[in-house]
């Protein structure tokens, strides 16, 4: 116990008090990310539209999100990481606060698209800015701690949505989503400092680097990430059937589930990280992380009790999870030069997306056609694939 709390205590040292000032500003951001869990309802219930304009708002919303993450990389590489996340937080929080006034369906759906635009050019800009307040020593902890900031936002938001809409309606809903994102870039204007500006001054020179879309092994690299991510993200979508259907869980009880899956991100990625940067390489800890991500479904398979299914379910997805996302990034950070790395982590955000576009779409046609144990055992296969070719380029990426 005392050696786990050293390491604990250990895992957020040395990080740059910047760091944790984007951490907050990041915190206050997603906190007020209060209306996406409800958009389907929203649109179904309260503007009284059909399902399929409910998912045809949530496409334009997922569009949006995968142009702001292009666009993000560029503006940042153009402007800086800092103006673009100030403009991404003020203009996104007054296309959230006007979205409650939208009442004609086009419109709508093209205000979900610039909102969602703007709200995500700050991650290209985000992951960009953290390079200039850490070293290779403590990058990949950094982005843990930006992580821990998005999942106890998430965590919290929904919670506080729910009984908000019940008793206030969704008006008050957008408004605190408008709210939070001018807050955040207050926070942003007032404590954080713009060091490229100043770091670019001093040095009179900037490495532009090659286009990541010309730099044929993070291409790659991202793809093998991606098919990893298509295995991950059934957590969202069969694995939630999976769980009602065949293991006999009520909704609530999934809720559960998820709830458990964010607890042991919030508590144990940072001292997590810790340990296999201290003693494993960025590859191996992406290896072994898709590893026990491919484990954990193949659980789902094996003749076991429900609850020891979705035990060691929680704790392989959780832990893989944690070992593997953090490293992605912050690869994609060393693979990138200093002047491109906005679009470098465009990629790697878009690739995210991606994934999470693609993922419910292969999970429940092989559903459809094949059933449960097909579908589990062929997402085992693509985390096993991910993991051998990152082994086999292993060397090359690393000697760039």
């Amino acid at each position: 116990m005392n050696r786990f709390i050293k390491i604990y205590a250990d895992s957020f040292q040395g990080l740059n008090k910047d760091v944790y000032i984007f951490a907050a500003m990041m915190l206050i951001n997603r906190i007020g990310t209060l209306i996406l869990p409800f958009l389907t309802l929203y649109i179904t219930q309260e503007l009284g539209w059909t399902t399929i304009d409910a998912g045809t708002g949530t496409m334009w919303f997922g569009l949006g999100s995968l142009a702001g993450a292009l666009l993000g990389g560029v503006l940042t590489d153009k402007i800086g990481y800092y103006r673009t996340m100030a403009i991404s937080l003020f203009s996104a929080g007054v296309f959230f606060y006007l979205l409650q006034f939208i009442s004609e369906f086009y419109m709508f759906c093209g205000f979900l698209f610039v909102s969602s635009l703007l709200g995500d050019l700050i991650r290209p800009a985000l992951w960009s800015g953290i390079t200039y307040f850490t070293n290779k020593s403590n990058q990949t902890r950094a982005v843990s701690l930006l992580r821990m900031a998005f999942n106890a936002g998430i965590a919290i938001g929904p919670a506080i949505a729910g009984s908000l809409i019940e008793q206030y309606g969704y008006s008050l809903i957008f408004t605190i989503d408008g709210v939070t994102c001018i807050a955040a870039g207050i926070f942003l204007l007032v404590f954080v400092e713009n060091k490229k500006e100043k770091q670019d001054e001093e040095n009179k020179i900037e490495d532009r680097g090659i286009s990541p879309y010309r730099d044929t092994l993070f291409m790659v690299f991202m793809g093998l990430n991606m098919v990893m991510l298509i295995s991950f993200f059934q957590i969202l979508f069969t694995v939630p059937l999976f769980m009602t259907e065949v293991l006999g869980y009520s909704e609530k009880e999934v809720g559960y589930f998820f709830t458990v899956n964010g607890l042991m991100i919030l508590f144990i990625e940072m001292p997590l990280v810790y340990y296999m940067e201290s003693y494993y390489s960025k590859f191996k800890s992406m290896m072994i992380g898709a590893s026990l991500i491919g484990l954990s479904i193949l659980i789902f398979i094996f003749p076991v009790r429900a609850l020891d299914m979705i035990v060691f379910y929680t704790i392989f997805v959780s832990i893989g999870e944690i070992i593997n996302f953090p490293f992605i990034s912050s690869a994609s950070m060393d693979r990138a030069s200093k002047g491109n790395i906005g679009k470098y982590m465009s990629v790697n955000t878009v690739m995210f997306s991606l994934a999470l576009i693609i993922a419910p779409k292969v999970g429940t046609l092989i559903l459809a056609a094949y059933g449960y144990n097909i579908l589990f055992i062929i997402m085992a296969l693509l985390c096993a694939v991910s993991v051998l070719a990152l082994y086999f380029m292993q060397s090359h990426f690393e000697r760039k």
